[in-house]
């Protein structure tokens, strides 16, 4: 298996500083002119793909796939793969190579009564095609995207393993943590309204618009606070209930809802939780954006620490700490990594300063307490959810529910307590003091 791989642009699958550091290479997204022209996104209705049906799809539309994958068409083989709940995605391998192909079909995967438009995927690729510019090292390699049936084709990340597969196995990724926090601080400045002109900021919101059915699943899944699709383990029955039925934290949930729908700050993944980021030892890179959005700065930085407490949380069993302790280091480094980064592109690559007069430590501090109480909405939901999480199946069925109760009244605390945080030690703290 490679190690690093050639993208079209040259560049290898290398998160080193030194190739991060290219900054200005993002101060401005693709020509408004020429790239924003796709609205409005027509709706399409896709061929259905399946397992039978890949190898002729792909030969009749991609010109170079033998060359690609390597031998001829009876070598390669076709498996749908079971991750993921909203789309569908098969890997296909050759003699030489590697490919994933995802198709965006019009209903939510795991609940086929569920309509969904199949738009999403080409948001999907916007993202992807959009930063593998700016950031090439951190996105997959783009072989295909077909608009008319919603089908996107990519590089089969080798030998990546999707973070939160490490994380079930205990296993820890000494350089995630800096490359996230990088990446998130450049995708989100270069997206804001500091690091491009307000005319190129309000395109591309009104562009994202076009997204608005995955925003509107974000809001049925992760804010809807009562839902009848919702369930959670049989023990935790009198803490759900009064977790439901808190006043405060049914206000402060409604107002994060609010702000992820209305606050248009920069341009976010939508889903960054561990599923969604394809980890090695030395490479991070990030997949499905299909939940791509403007939304409040402090967004995807919540997703992946609430995830990453998620991780917390399930290895509380471990009589040893070490893989604990490496979770808690990890989340203050990706915030410590970011904030300094952010500070960085602010200083030297800002097009206009903060609205009414604002600091960049007062911008920072909400940031801060955004990525808090989203990343303990995202926990919460792993505990009373729609879709299963599969981080809690590692825990032994006897520690189980003690476990979850534990996170809950974490997540209770940091969403009650949005607002008041000064630096990331304050979740640090209260993890360290369960």
């Amino acid at each position: 298996p490679r190690t690093s791989s050639k993208s079209p642009r040259g560049t290898t699958r290398n998160n080193s500083t030194n190739q991060m550091d290219n900054e200005r290479g993002h101060s401005r997204c693709r020509s408004v002119d020429e790239e924003l022209t796709h609205l409005p996104y027509e709706e399409v209705k896709p061929i259905i793909l399946e397992e039978k049906r890949v190898v002729s799809y792909l030969l009749d539309s991609i010109p170079n796939i033998k060359s690609i994958l390597g031998g001829m068409p009876s070598d390669w083989s076709v498996l749908l793969l079971k991750e993921g709940n909203i789309n569908y995605t098969f890997r296909v391998q050759g003699i030489s190579g590697g490919i994933v192909v995802k198709q965006a079909q019009s209903h939510v995967r795991v609940i086929e009564s569920y309509p969904l438009s199949p738009s999403r995927l080409f948001f999907e690729h916007w993202f992807l095609q959009e930063f593998s510019r700016s950031i090439p090292q951190n996105i997959p390699i783009i072989h295909h995207f077909d608009q008319t049936n919603s089908v996107l084709v990519m590089e089969l990340l080798t030998p990546h393993l999707p973070l939160r597969r490490g994380l079930m196995d205990g296993k820890m990724y000494p350089l995630m943590a800096q490359h996230m926090g990088r990446l998130l601080a450049k995708i989100l400045f270069f997206t804001s309204s500091l690091g491009m002109s307000p005319e190129h900021h309000s395109k591309l919101i009104q562009f994202y618009s076009g997204n608005g059915a995955m925003v509107d699943l974000v809001d049925q899944f992760i804010f809807t606070w009562i839902s009848p699709m919702q369930n959670w383990t049989p023990q935790l029955d009198e803490d759900v209930a009064r977790v439901r039925s808190n006043p405060a934290l049914i206000e402060k949930v409604a107002m994060l809802a609010h702000r992820y729908r209305h606050e248009h700050a920069a341009l976010c993944h939508g889903d960054l939780h561990t599923g969604s980021i394809m980890v090695t030892a030395d490479s991070t890179v990030i997949i499905d954006a299909e939940f791509s959005s403007y939304s409040p700065m402090g967004y995807d930085l919540g997703m992946l620490i609430g995830t990453l407490i998620l991780s917390y949380y399930t290895h509380l069993p471990d009589a040893e700490p070490h893989f604990r302790n490496w979770i808690i280091q990890s989340i203050e480094e990706l915030w410590n990594v970011f904030g300094d980064h952010l500070r960085h592109l602010y200083e030297n690559h800002r097009v206009q300063d903060l609205e009414d007069g604002g600091t960049l430590d007062h911008m920072l501090r909400r940031i801060l307490n955004d990525a808090i109480a989203y990343g303990a909405l995202k926990l919460l939901r792993s505990i009373i959810k729609v879709a299963c999480n599969p981080e809690w199946s590692i825990v032994p069925e006897l520690n189980r529910a003690s476990c979850e109760r534990m996170a809950l009244q974490f997540c209770e605390q940091m969403i009650l307590q949005h607002g008041s945080f000064e630096s990331m030690a304050d979740i640090v703290d209260k993890l360290k003091s369960q």
